[in-house]
């Protein structure tokens, strides 16, 4: 079967009518923002339609109110019920992710043609490594950002 490159943003509409009919949807990610648990040209993923409240650690794939697509983790559900999301591989925290806005949950996933869930205890303690050091990884990229502009002769 021929592969296409078609935009997430345009496959939308497709992926709300497979899940509504109860299937499954598979695609490979794309992008660089939740690496390295999720990597471009290597894993594809399984969308689900989201059954459940969404909890801390789910990976959901949203539409942003600009319209784009973007597949990030639950860090934390706010007590007005929108949730706020960041990619693996990211700093920034985007708050007030409504419900409405979710599209499907990420349950499993095949890597190198394997099999992984979300669930599997190798996941979970992936999980809960990046969330203990997220605080640590944040501050020492900075300092090596800042360090490389510097040593570059830029101003910080």
């Amino acid at each position: 079967m021929e592969q296409q490159n078609i935009s997430l943003k345009a496959l939308i509409p497709v992926i709300r009518e497979v899940l509504a009919s109860g299937g499954e949807f598979s695609l490979k990610p794309r992008g660089i923002s939740m690496l390295p648990y999720l990597r471009e040209g290597r894993d594809t993923i399984i969308l689900s339609p989201l059954k459940r409240p969404p909890k801390r650690g789910d990976v959901l794939l949203y539409v942003r109110d600009t319209g784009a697509p973007v597949l990030h983790r639950v860090v934390r559900i706010e007590r007005d019920g929108t949730l706020s999301m960041r990619g693996d591989n990211q700093y920034y925290i985007e708050k007030g992710i409504r419900l409405d806005q979710v599209v499907a949950i990420m349950e499993r996933f095949f890597r190198h043609g394997r099999k992984k869930r979300t669930s599997s205890f190798s996941s979970r303690l992936y999980r809960a490594r990046r969330t203990v050091t997220y605080p640590v990884r944040r501050v020492y990229f900075a300092v090596l950002h800042r360090l490389q502009r510097l040593s570059k002769g830029g101003r910080s």
